[in-house]
């Protein structure tokens, strides 16, 4: 048991990665690497859709890079997460707290990821009516190699809630909710 325990923890990683890494289809491919979250919104005081996207690309462009330092500019120091994952007909949930929980987690999770595909990815983003949040759902298809040379389907849909911390958009909590299966 606990031997399946290590193993699923290593394999749940994958889940926070994808997730908390954000998922933009072609867009962050486009971004260019002088792309900066634009501080508008300090001035109107209010998320806009663009803000959120534009924080969305620049996370998925740090997650291409195992850019630990660089997620968390856009996590919120004091975060909260929730991981939900099936593996093996067995859920899992981890809960994550603050931003050294979350670096941990990141960290472990890059070291133990060798490659990724995206098969499919659909992101929805509403602004709540007084601009003060924001929510981006993202539902999203992958393959993963491990770097044990493991390969693994993965599901999920996330829900990432955005606030203005210091004028910025910033993720404040998440809720991840997904599957993971072995493939040959």
């Amino acid at each position: 048991m606990i031997v399946f325990w290590r193993s699923s923890l290593g394999i749940l990683s994958l889940c926070l990665l994808t997730a908390l890494s954000v998922h933009l289809p072609v867009f962050a491919d486009s971004i260019q690497d002088t792309l900066r979250v634009q501080n508008t919104d300090s001035v109107s005081g209010q998320l806009t859709e663009e803000s959120i996207k534009n924080a969305l690309a620049m996370m998925e462009k740090a997650r291409e890079q195992k850019d630990v330092k660089m997620v968390l500019k856009y996590i919120a120091p004091f975060a909260y997460s929730t991981v939900i994952t099936e593996v093996d007909n067995t859920v899992i949930t981890i809960n994550l707290n603050g931003e050294l929980e979350h670096q941990e987690f990141l960290s472990n999770t890059y070291q133990k990821i060798k490659n990724r595909k995206i098969l499919d990815r659909r992101v929805d983003i509403r602004i709540l009516d007084d601009g003060q949040m924001g929510i981006a759902v993202v539902r999203e298809e992958k393959e993963y190699t491990t770097e044990n040379g493991d390969n693994f389907l993965s599901q999920s849909v996330d829900t990432l809630r955005f606030g203005l911390v210091n004028g910025q958009p910033m993720v404040v909590s998440t809720t991840l909710k997904g599957w993971l299966a072995p493939t040959p």
